[in-house]
């Protein structure tokens, strides 16, 4: 027998070794086979699994079907629990008939129980079961089967396990940990959820699992991202791409990256950057057709352009990916962009289209059972009754609307539903029910505007930080506007928050007492306004903490960036420079950290802060604590942010000069710094044992950035600076009574 007649009888005794099942094979099977149910059941499976491969659900679930019922007549239960797991993937992936979802997993529960060494097909169903659960929004009832499906594998990998299989069960556990972990984060639970993610991280570096690791470093910056540690959320969505050794994947994962990217200047209410990360998203979509993230772009990018208020943008983004999820029957994503389209159509003043596409997403949202979309649907719908003068269907809608809300903390339909009510109930004629409704309004108002105010304090000058940093030869300009933006924000912080806060209050009093001035009694008028001021008094307080925390958040963001820049420069002189800045961001961060972190709004512990900031330059620089000691003097003061801000950046200047300078050549020494009131003026002394510094130099005349950012420090505190040079160098700043002490 020669070679060819040896391969020719291979192929027909083993097609399938060497050629792959077709859909049109398998049915030319199934017509070969009509007289074997058996074999027909088996067959039908494999065509349900082609088809499910290639994501055409509607086909695979037709099949498994078939499947599934000629298996229950011949009592094949193996083929039925395959029959079972991959119907309830499938739907649930499709989204539709949920509840059919929940009926197989349970009998396929039930025939694992039968089976012996099914612990697999048990993990893979608790898992859909869970999953099932968070697509219903019931978050808590998906986290009892994830448990249990971790304890199975769990106990599986700690007993004898073959190397393939120990591979096998690692991996669904890690399927199982990422569910859980999805559920974690969208009830908010982000610290768990992060631990999660870490364990993900490790079991895949254990087996090497890139893919998995990728997403799991991905939803990391989306746990930090929610709540709201915007450069750590950065770093892990950034360092996701380049974990991901797959090229396809790692396509479709930068345009979650972008996305992400986009996300988090959307919400530092930077539009313009916005728009442009959720553009580069959109194209990666398209250059890897990726039918699903497209649609979810357009939807996003029809969300901030309706936060901006441009809503023939807003309606043209959300018509694009509505014609895509037609297109595609997905229902799901269809339902969200159709609510969103509807709202923007209405406050463009569209009323016939914007009751057309609302209706449509109601019908649509509870015949998928969506908690949000419905919720969401019914509290425009309920604007756009109350548009119409039909104020008991406005009341109607918006309750149920209002009650969802609360359930699932949806602080943006309470605010719009809670006004809708308070307008509809006077439109009833029920001004005490208006009143108790418009007093929920303001409350959710306020805590939403000062979010608002936060974010446009925040990145006051920060725009010009994130465009700027990319040219070269605008840095020295970027880092003098990131030392005065700490300033001017701080100032414009408590202005606008107490102004802004106390004039709300005043303009809801004059509401008050002119709507109802002939129904209330000027007495409780006054008891009223006197309570709501002092809620305000403490909603301010909290505000301020919060405000700190941002203003650090978005200064560590600029540190973020500009690290991002230096890897891409390669001249060290500039390297240094974006070293130096990042430093001088850093002091002031660490300012705001404290402030947020302690009771006191106003002033700072900074024996404390000096240990944070000598440790962060000795980091910075790579100093080895046994080449050059640092001594610390502090006494135990506290000062006020206006005094430490200058205070905190001249100790920089000196303190990362002495590392550069003093003890050139590895050269061992001692830095000392020592801060005291001294009869009256507070005395900040930095000296050194280093090599001093040279004969001829004048700091008031340095044309060094450092030195000329001292002498401008200064001048602002109105101090006395003296250096000598003997043995190393000595420095003492003055500062003539110091009001905040």
């Amino acid at each position: 027998m020669n070679l060819k007649t040896t391969l020719l009888l291979l192929v027909c005794l083993l097609p399938g070794a060497l050629f792959a099942a077709t859909p049109d094979s398998l049915r030319r099977e199934l017509t070969v086979h009509a007289d074997e149910p058996l074999k027909r059941a088996q067959l039908l499976l494999e065509l349900g699994q082609f088809f499910s491969k290639q994501l055409e659900r509607d086909s695979a679930i037709r099949y498994y079907r078939e499947s599934l019922v000629l298996a229950r007549k011949l009592d094949q239960k193996t083929i039925q629990l395959e029959c079972l797991e991959d119907l309830a993937r499938n739907i649930l992936n499709r989204r539709l008939q949920l509840d059919s979802v929940d009926i197989h997993v349970r009998e396929g529960l039930e025939l694992a129980e039968q089976l012996p060494g099914r612990t697999i097909a048990k993990a893979n169903l608790l898992r859909i079961w869970g999953e099932y659960y968070r697509q219903k929004g019931e978050m808590e009832k998906g986290i009892e089967p994830l448990e249990t499906a971790s304890d199975l594998l769990k106990e599986g990998l700690d007993g004898k396990l073959s190397e393939e299989d120990r591979r096998l069960y690692t991996d669904r556990y890690i399927l199982v940990l990422n569910a859980r972990g999805n559920i974690l984060k969208n009830l908010s639970r982000c610290e768990e959820a992060i631990q999660v993610q870490q364990r993900i991280i490790e079991l895949c570096r254990q087996t090497e699992n890139h893919t998995q690791e990728a997403y799991a470093t991905f939803n990391m910056g989306s746990c930090y991202f929610i709540q709201g540690d915007y450069p750590r959320a950065l770093e892990y969505y950034l360092k996701s791409p380049e974990i991901m050794q797959d090229s396809v994947k790692k396509a479709g994962m930068s345009a979650g990256v972008n996305l992400g990217v986009g996300g988090i200047y959307a919400e530092m209410g930077q539009i313009d950057s916005a728009r442009v990360y959720y553009k580069k998203a959109l194209k990666n979509a398209r250059d890897i057709q990726r039918a699903r993230t497209e649609i979810g772009t357009l939807e996003n990018l029809g969300v901030l352009e309706l936060k901006a208020e441009r809503y023939d943008s807003s309606i043209y983004y959300f018509e694009q990916g509505i014609a895509l999820a037609r297109a595609g029957d997905r229902r799901a994503l269809l339902a969200a962009s159709l609510a969103q389209i509807g709202a923007a159509h209405l406050y463009a003043g569209h009323d016939g289209e914007a009751a057309r596409y609302l209706n449509e997403a109601y019908t649509l949202s509870r015949e998928l059972d969506s908690p949000t979309e419905i919720a969401y649907s019914e509290a425009t719908l309920a604007e756009y009754h109350h548009r119409k003068g039909q104020f008991r269907q406005a009341v109607q809608l918006a309750t149920a609307a209002l009650s969802a809300a609360e359930a699932r903390q949806m602080m943006d339909i309470q605010r719009r539903t809670t006004l809708t009510l308070s307008q509809a109930y006077e439109g009833l004629g029920n001004p005490g029910k208006a009143l108790e409704l418009y007093k929920k309004h303001i409350a959710l108002r306020d805590q939403l505007l000062n979010e608002d105010k936060v974010r446009e304090i925040t990145q006051l000058k920060m725009q010009n930080q994130f465009e700027q940093e990319r040219e070269r030869q605008r840095l020295e300009q970027e880092k003098k506007d990131a030392l005065v933006t700490a300033q001017l924000q701080r100032q414009n912080i408590q202005r606008r928050a107490m102004g802004g806060g106390l004039l709300a209050m005043g303009a809801l009093a004059t509401a008050l007492f002119w709507g109802y001035r002939n129904k209330q009694k000027s007495h409780a008028l006054l008891e009223d306004k006197n309570q709501l001021i002092q809620e305000s008094l403490k909603e301010k307080e909290v505000l301020l903490k919060e405000i700190h925390h941002r203003v650090k958040n978005n200064l560590q963001v600029i540190s973020s960036l500009l690290s991002l820049q230096s890897r891409r420069v390669e001249d060290e002189s500039i390297q240094e420079a974006i070293l130096e800045g990042r430093n001088r961001v850093r002091s002031m961060a660490m300012i705001h950290q404290n402030l947020y972190q302690t009771e006191q709004l106003s002033t700072i512990n900074v024996s404390k802060y000096v240990d944070h900031l000598t440790q962060n330059l000795f980091a910075s620089y790579n100093i080895e604590p046994e080449r050059i000691k640092m001594e610390t003097k502090i006494q135990p003061l506290e000062l006020d942010v206006d005094i430490l801000i200058p205070l905190g950046l001249i100790l920089n200047e000196l303190i990362t000069n002495a590392l550069k300078y003093a003890f050139p050549d590895e050269k061992t020494g001692t830095i000392h710094v020592g801060l005291y009131r001294e009869e009256g003026p507070l005395v900040l002394r930095v000296t050194d044992n280093g090599i001093g510094m040279p004969k001829q130099f004048d700091f008031h005349r340095a044309r060094s950035m450092g030195y000329q950012l001292i002498n401008s420090f200064v001048k602002k505190l109105k101090g006395d600076l003296k250096i000598q040079s003997f043995a190393g160098t000595d420095v003492v700043l003055s500062i003539p009574q110091p009001e905040s002490i």
